[in-house]
């Protein structure tokens, strides 16, 4: 993860990553990580039946 996060941040990313938070291992993952929760609203709409 050190080097992903170089990585991103070599080329100008300043934040990275959307987990769902039913997905409770990954966020455990990133949660040990330092990662932290931030509130935001994801919205969507499909276009075509989803598959």
């Amino acid at each position: 993860m050190a080097a992903a996060e170089t990585w991103l941040t070599r080329r100008g990313v300043r934040d990275m990553l959307i987990v769902r938070e039913t997905n409770t291992a990954v966020v455990k993952f990133y949660d040990g990580l330092a990662y932290e929760t931030v509130p935001r609203t994801v919205m969507q709409k499909w276009l075509v039946p989803s598959p």
